[in-house]
């Protein structure tokens, strides 16, 4: 409160003279009053407005300011009652393969404080649920191993008080946080997790670990980027692998389940587009943590400009979810200064798995359990219903797959992007058990392919089919394939390709599944020169499988052009393993041509795809410059006058043969 004290006066013959600025009175001496006061704008003072008039004093308000000030605790006491029982002991409930069920730490400690336990085992927070369970992930074991009843705390930095004028003093604890070196210092480089905890660039450490200059660390868990925050997903991200670039392109920014039932086909794609975003430029990071039986990916088959995070043989689970997650730091860091990461987690299984495992450790534990007491309870989440357990596994998984974001401009304007590989199948719609009286009553024909159709589907439930060769190891079960999709930006199902020839031999190429491979982002992070070619290629080819299997004689099957286009799409989208990344430029070309070829009738249908390209990279082929201006090619409309130009010396170029060339 301020007081306002009236200038002292002094009699004189004259009259009233002022002390101070103000002017002397001219005139009989009179008494002080206020008014006299010149008038002042108020000035703030921290919550309330000073006013110099007391005619307009609110004294009300700066009383309620007073009592509040002096009714606020003691900040000297308040800090030896949060010193005396800085951190409450927790209580470990259960624990198998790295992770633990614990319940009693400090409810305002967040994921990713850094945890120790009583037997000097290190953990980090990893999850809290609405129950109020605690999911950790025990990260540096000691040696008689953490177990039930062993006891718990955070980790504590400091304890912080926050003044402020109003509400006076605020005192909260501020926790030590699990972090992972990020930066240059990673880079073509492979790490392991026990590497990962133990180097921080000291001289002297151990040989297994690399003696190179410390870099910055980032948090092991951030939370995810809010939506003011974002931008808008519009840049393509290039792979250089045509079934991805073409199929389900991918954007700057995204976050795109990778699905099949063969580990070595999912690995084998992952490889590629690792090769192919190195090639554009990305920095790229890839997470080996497949499952201990080897069908993960090791460091020597990958990039050697990728960052590499392996998992060694005999790898807890909870090790395993580190990696994963000290791999999307790591591009988190590249994406806050600006640049563009693109970060393969090879397997979701050990974030599956650790659920799995604590959830059904909570079930059996009172008071912790996931699930409403009410079965028939539901609650909303994003539009759906769901219940009460479902809801909290759909939170756990989301916190890492959405951790990919494209960042405003005023934020740096980098990228994170994310290809999460799930060993397993989403829901195709296809199951199937015809009755006896559905097959009577069809022609025999038809009865055949029914029964050879479910034969086939039996047989790729039981093992793998004939294309998974027995190498389709554990996959997850369809419901969680089908939730992480949801979550994700889009799903990319590899199958074996077709079109080997005998030199490549069987199984050599991959592709897409193009009926169950989507993306939700659309035609707008698609490349401008792929834009006008590739909106339709999936639905043709979905349309000709379908034909093929569902057409009941040959009027339903595509005439010979049409089956010729969808041959030399098939075969132009396959990818063939170890294969290099396919330059934009030629895949356009590529696509241009087969348009050409089966569009036009006036063209004649014999003539070979493979033979016009091998003549377009002769000398004088096309125009000299067309090329390097496709390859500079930044919009729609100049992509689109570049096809046309395109187009028309392809058209010059198939006029000038004198036959058909042979295929």
């Amino acid at each position: 409160m301020v007081v306002v004290k009236a200038p002292s006066t002094a009699a004189g013959a004259g009259g009233a003279v002022c002390s101070g600025h103000y002017p002397p009175c001219r005139g009989p001496s009179r008494p002080f009053t206020p008014s006299m006061l010149p008038p002042r704008r108020p000035r703030s003072h921290g919550s309330f407005a000073v006013r110099h008039s007391v005619d307009e004093e609110d004294w009300e308000a700066e009383m309620g300011v007073f009592r509040q000030r002096t009714l606020a605790p003691n900040q000297l006491e308040t800090l030896r009652k949060y010193e005396a029982g800085a951190v409450e002991l927790g209580k470990v409930l259960f624990c198998q393969e790295g992770t633990a069920l614990v319940t009693g730490l400090n409810n305002d400690a967040e994921p990713g404080t850094a945890l120790d336990f009583s037997s000097g085992a290190q953990g980090v927070l990893l999850w809290r649920t609405s129950a109020g369970a605690i999911f950790v992930l025990v990260l540096r074991d000691s040696s008689p191993g953490v177990k039930a009843g062993d006891g718990v705390v955070c980790r504590l930095r400091a304890i912080l008080q926050v003044v402020d004028d109003a509400v006076g003093a605020t005192t909260k604890r501020d926790y030590d946080v699990v972090d992972v070196p990020v930066g240059k210092c990673l880079e073509g480089r492979t790490w392991s997790p026990d590497q990962l905890l133990d180097w921080r660039g000291q001289s002297g450490q151990a040989a297994a670990l690399p003696s190179i200059t410390p870099g910055p660390r980032a948090p092991l868990l951030a939370a995810q980027i809010p939506m003011a925050d974002r931008e808008q997903i519009a840049e393509a991200l290039y792979t250089g692998v045509p079934c991805v670039d073409v199929l389900t392109p991918l954007g700057l920014g995204q976050s795109v389940q990778l699905s099949g039932r063969d580990a070595g086909e999912r690995a084998a794609l992952c490889q590629a587009v690792a090769h192919g975003a190195v090639a554009s430029g990305l920095r790229t990071l890839y997470a080996a943590t497949g499952p201990a039986d080897g069908a993960g990916v090791g460091p020597a088959t990958v990039d050697p400009g990728v960052t590499r995070f392996v998992a060694p043989p005999g790898t807890n689970v909870a090790q395993r979810l580190y990696l994963l997650c000290a791999a999307v730091a790591a591009g988190e860091a590249v994406r806050a200064a600006g640049g563009h990461a693109l970060v393969i987690l090879d397997s979701l299984a050990p974030m599956v798995r650790a659920w799995g495992i604590l959830s059904a450790a909570a079930a059996q534990t009172p008071g912790a359990a996931l699930s409403s007491p009410d079965p028939a309870s539901r609650v909303e989440v994003e539009g759906m219903l769901v219940s009460v357990g479902e809801a909290e596994r759909r939170a756990f998984l989301s916190s890492l797959v959405q951790r990919a974001a494209k960042m405003d401009h005023r934020l740096g304007g980098g990228s994170l992007s994310l290809v999460l590989v799930v060993p397993g199948l989403p829901a195709t719609g296809t199951r199937f058990s015809p009755s006896p009286q559905l097959l009577a009553s069809l022609s025999p024909e038809r009865r055949q392919r029914l029964e050879a159709a479910a034969r086939q589907r039996s047989a790729e439930a039981a093992g793998g089919g004939a294309e998974g060769g027995g190498a389709a190891g554990p996959l997850l079960p369809t419901l969680i394939v089908e939730e992480l999709m949801s979550l994700a930006d889009g799903q990319m199902v590899v199958v074996r390709g077709e079109g080997g020839d005998a030199e490549e031999g069987p199984g050599s190429r991959l592709t897409l599944d193009p009926a169950l491979s989507v993306s939700r982002l659309g035609a707008r992070v698609f490349p401008p020169l792929l834009r006008p070619l590739a909106g339709q290629v999936r639905l043709e080819l979905a349309q000709a499988r379908d034909a093929a299997r569902f057409a009941s004689d040959a009027e339903g099957l595509p005439g010979s052009r049409g089956a010729a286009r969808v041959e030399a799409l098939t075969r132009t989208l396959s990818h063939r393993r170890g294969a290099a990344p396919v330059p934009l430029t030629r895949l356009a070309l590529r696509l241009t041509l087969i348009e050409l070829l089966h569009d036009d009738p006036a063209l004649a249908p014999g003539v070979s795809v493979e033979g016009v390209l091998r003549r377009c990279e002769g000398p004088d082929a096309l125009a000299p410059d067309l090329l390097r201006r496709m390859d500079r090619c930044g919009s729609g409309p100049e992509a689109e006058a570049l096809l046309a130009e395109l187009r028309e010396a392809l058209r010059a170029l198939v006029a000038q043969e004198p036959g058909h060339l042979s295929p």
